[in-house]
């Protein structure tokens, strides 16, 4: 059987990733509209609006004066904003029909040009904006992605498998990279040293399963090390018994089975988690330190992703660089 999406996959054009985008964002704020209002604010987070939020819906207040000094009982009100979408495969975005895009605009409080593309571009120049206070914004599909885990979206069952369609529906589009060139960058906290030492990184299996060609750990405002995947494995291990395989990409080696057993049975002694079943393992060759410095406000919530052919700038058909390159060169890069 087929699986079943929510997302149309049946056409590349971009007014069904522009829709597929919008859709996400519509059911976001049907079913929480706090959530949306989070949502916008992690993918604003840079601008003044982020600091009160985007306020998604109608507002309610008691006992707050008037300009005249009177204090009425109580009042409903709704802050205006409007925010276009214009929506591309590359960074070809025509001026001319962007400054055509400015019209939309009317009397709103908060005025956002969004340009929505696989890659971010920097200053955007769209003559007329900055006389209709409109601010132009690049953002990427990732940078959608990267919002909605920031904003804890993925915690509501409801929009669970919805945020994560969307999400592998932009990695079959080709929205966020090539599998070997992807890197998943993981907030590990005080996990990093048995992550780094066994060389593994572990998450449950009732996350649907991405592959990345590698793997960067993240603690303290920057990812501090990076390793390439050489394996993805689902592994139970009872308490009285050996460890059991369910799923793996490549034939699982010893050395691989010993590195998830004695990461589950650390896990367990000084963390007190159990991942005995229904977890998956991302085993490295190795990882390497770096320090891609995280620049933007707050920090990595679970995930975020990035093209490192696009970090780095790598253009096809070159490669990327062996891992140690890849690790040097990020010491010179940044995100927000």
């Amino acid at each position: 059987m087929n699986e079943v999406h929510y997302f149309q996959r049946f056409s590349q054009k971009e007014n069904v990733h522009t829709n597929n985008t919008l859709l996400l964002l519509s059911r976001i704020q049907v079913t929480d509209p706090r959530l949306l209002r989070s949502v916008l604010g992690e993918l604003f987070a840079n601008l003044a609006i982020a600091k009160e939020g985007l306020n998604v819906g109608v507002q309610f207040s008691q006992q707050t004066s008037a300009p005249d000094g009177t204090v009425p009982d109580g009042m409903l009100f709704q802050t205006s904003f409007r925010i276009v979408v214009e929506t591309k495969r590359n960074q070809d975005f025509n001026k001319k029909q962007l400054k055509g895009h400015l019209s939309s605009f009317r009397n709103e409080t908060t005025k956002i040009l969004l340009l929505l593309s696989p890659e971010r571009i920097d200053n955007v120049n769209v003559p007329g904006a900055i006389e209709k206070d409109v601010v132009v914004m690049s953002r990427t599909f990732s940078d959608i992605v990267a919002a909605c885990l920031a904003a804890r979206v993925h915690e509501n069952l409801s929009l669970q498998e919805l945020v994560e369609d969307y999400e592998k529906y932009c990695f079959e589009a080709n929205l966020i990279g090539n599998e070997g060139d992807r890197m998943m960058a993981v907030a590990v906290g005080y996990t990093h040293p048995e992550n780094r030492d066994l060389r593994v990184y572990y998450e449950p299996t009732k996350r649907k399963l991405n592959k990345y060609g590698y793997i960067g750990l993240y603690w303290d405002k920057a990812i501090r090390a990076i390793g390439e995947v050489e394996n993805i494995v689902c592994a139970n291990l009872p308490r009285r018994g050996n460890l059991s395989i369910k799923e793996h990409n490549s034939a699982v080696s010893a050395e691989q089975k010993e590195r998830i057993r004695k990461m589950i049975e650390l896990t367990g002694k000084q963390r007190g988690w159990q991942i005995r079943s229904d977890c998956r393992f991302f085993l490295v060759r190795d990882f390497v330190d770096t320090s891609f410095v995280k620049t933007g406000p707050g920090g990595i919530v679970l995930k975020k992703y990035f093209s490192l052919r696009k970090v780095l700038n790598v253009k096809p058909p070159a490669n990327l660089p062996d891992i140690q390159a890849i690790a040097k060169a990020l010491e010179n890069c940044a995100f927000e």
